[in-house]
């Protein structure tokens, strides 16, 4: 899959509501103890956040949106690229060391997309139709400096290699012996670098994973492997998604981060969409005809529900 180097991310916390729990600017692996000691605001986040897998690999995707049996969610359009229509998103809560599959839905329509703003909106079918939950979302900017938390599904053995993320014992063994794979959550805490957004040229260091169209980025302080891609990025100050994280120069322990230094910022920190792109891009093909007529309605609820 293309460029899974993602920063995972997810759930804003009120303004470091949490630091108690996560700390923070550190990963955490989900744990059923864990995830018993969040916020009910972050445990919903945690599951609308949900693995997209795409037959060959994964990222992340997040649910905003339930109608009966169908779901409507986001990810990247290089994960949708991989695979669309008949991927899977799969819903899971924390279980033991790992995280149990719950439900499941099918993707029966790549609503909308757009390789510059690399993201997709997918419509899916649950495979039991029941209540799930769902991220509201924001056309709000990013601030510099604001706080966020993240959520994704990033390839663990990565993230071991980092040592940029909080262990316990028996999470050291799983991850030795390579238990820990594609199937657990990570939950971080982190902050806006730069709220400014502009074109980026892909930074990931894996040639063949490079994207060759440059994306609406803002810059990120949070770390990143491989699996994330699609992770929602939310305020922590209204819980609302304000953005989707696309790309990162690489897995980089915090320590490494030049906060005072721009061409650090641009080109060695981890990268997001604004969501008031999207949600922009979003309205222009609502208003071209480019929503079929089977997700219309769907789409005009989500895009006034944005704010």
């Amino acid at each position: 899959m293309r460029r899974l180097c993602a920063a995972l991310l997810v759930l804003g916390l009120a303004p470091l509501a949490h630091a108690g729990v996560l700390g923070r600017n550190r990963l955490h692996i989900v744990s059923q103890r864990l995830a018993e000691r969040l916020k009910p605001a972050t445990q919903r986040a945690l599951a609308a956040t949900v693995r997209y897998d795409t037959g060959g690999g994964w990222g992340t995707a997040f649910v905003v949106q339930q109608s009966g049996g169908e779901v409507l969610a986001f990810t990247n359009n290089h994960v949708t690229a991989s695979r669309g229509v008949g991927a899977r998103l799969e819903f899971r809560s924390p279980s033991g060391a790992g995280t149990a599959v719950v439900n499941h839905a099918v993707v029966e329509e790549v609503v909308s997309t757009s390789p510059e703003l690399d993201y997709s909106l997918v419509r899916a079918r649950l495979s039991v139709n029941r209540p799930v939950e769902t991220l509201q979302i924001s056309a709000r900017p990013l601030a510099s400096r604001e706080k966020v938390v993240a959520i994704g599904y990033p390839n663990a053995l990565q993230w071991a290699r980092s040592g940029d993320y909080d262990q316990t014992v028996a999470e050291r063994r799983l991850i030795a012996r390579g238990a820990y794979g594609s199937a657990q959550q990570f939950v971080q805490v982190g902050s806006v670098l730069d709220g400014a957004s502009r074109l980026l040229a892909d930074p990931d260091p894996r040639v063949s994973h490079r994207s060759p169209q440059p994306v609406w980025s803002t810059a990120l302080n949070t770390t990143a492997a491989g699996g994330a891609s699609g992770s929602p990025i939310l305020s922590a100050q209204d819980h609302r998604v304000r953005a989707i994280h696309w790309t990162s120069s690489g897995v980089f322990h915090r320590s490494q981060l030049r906060l005072d230094d721009p061409a650090f910022i641009w080109s060695s920190a981890a990268y997001a969409v604004p969501m008031q792109r999207i949600v922009a891009h979003l309205q222009q093909q609502l208003d071209g005809g480019g929503v079929s007529t089977s997700s219309r309605a769907a789409v005009l609820q989500l895009l006034r529900s944005a704010r």
